[in-house]
């Protein structure tokens, strides 16, 4: 079995997360911790004591197989060209970029020269969204009539992306892995309420094919950590969270029916569990 040389850039709150697990995964190797920040850098060091140290990621390319890069967004674009042009494969911390135009453009770039690049995307591995998947597919919760999601909390306040590049790749990417990609494109709706003008509380809403509306509200004002996605079928309802200790999803026997009835229509709940 191959061992995968990993060089992590960026050590601020994610950073040393990602070097502990490429440390103490079987196929990967902790190869080079990079930050220009020396306090950073040397905690880090004294944590990994084996693991050379650098300044810039370019002293360690030759070092290392992979790149992890877990720095602000506004460098994820140039450090992840870099990396790239150097034939390193790249992990990259959410968002891929500041762009679609800078994403298309890195992933053009890993596709001529043979390299891959994974995003952080860590909600499509749990096993509670896994989980869910299976349900929608096996057909338990009947016709999906609509998705809603929320993800909210009090802060952090980024500084170089608003809420939506901060909080929506988490949420956008489970609602592509579980409903599949929308038919029509984002309508945002939100507000910036500080100096820096960046949006941080928004709702985003997806249509999907047979009228489903996917809605997703993502907001760093919230008094309260609050992750929760509701799914409505036409025979039943789930909901899930992984802020649940004990029960991650819930499946609820509940929907309701219409029956023509003279001029209009009559309407039957079923109020199960």
């Amino acid at each position: 079995m191959t061992e995968i040389r990993v060089g992590v850039v960026g050590l601020g709150y994610w950073g040393p997360v990602l070097a502990r697990n490429f440390a103490s995964h079987p196929r990967t190797r902790l190869a080079a911790l990079v930050d220009r920040d020396r306090e950073r850098l040397e905690a880090a060091g004294g944590a990994f004591k084996d693991v050379p140290l650098f300044a810039e990621m370019e002293e360690c390319l030759a070092l290392v197989d992979a790149v992890a890069i877990a720095t602000p967004v506004s460098s994820h674009f140039a450090l992840a060209r870099a990396a790239l042009e150097s034939g390193k494969h790249l992990f990259i911390e959410k968002p891929m970029a500041r762009s679609s135009r800078e994403a298309r453009e890195l992933q053009r770039l890993a596709d001529e020269k043979g390299l891959v690049i994974a995003v952080d995307h860590l909600l499509l591995y749990q096993g509670v969204v896994r989980k869910v998947k299976e349900i929608i597919e096996s057909g338990e919760l009947g016709e999906i009539l609509y998705y809603d999601s929320v993800r909210a909390n009090l802060g952090l306040f980024q500084q170089d992306v608003d809420v939506v590049w901060d909080l929506g790749p988490h949420e956008f990417s489970q609602m592509i892995y579980l409903l599949g990609e929308p038919e029509d494109g984002m309508l945002p709706v939100g507000a910036a309420h500080y100096p820096a003008g960046l949006a941080d509380d928004v709702h985003v809403h997806f249509r999907y094919p047979g009228g489903v509306v996917a809605s997703v509200y993502m907001s760093w004002l919230s008094p309260f950590k609050r992750r929760m996605t509701v799914i409505g079928g036409s025979r039943k309802m789930l909901a899930f969270s992984d802020l649940w200790a004990e029960e991650e999803i819930k499946v609820y026997e509940r929907s309701v029916r219409a029956r023509k009835e003279g001029e209009g229509y009559a309407y039957e709940y079923e109020r199960g569990g």
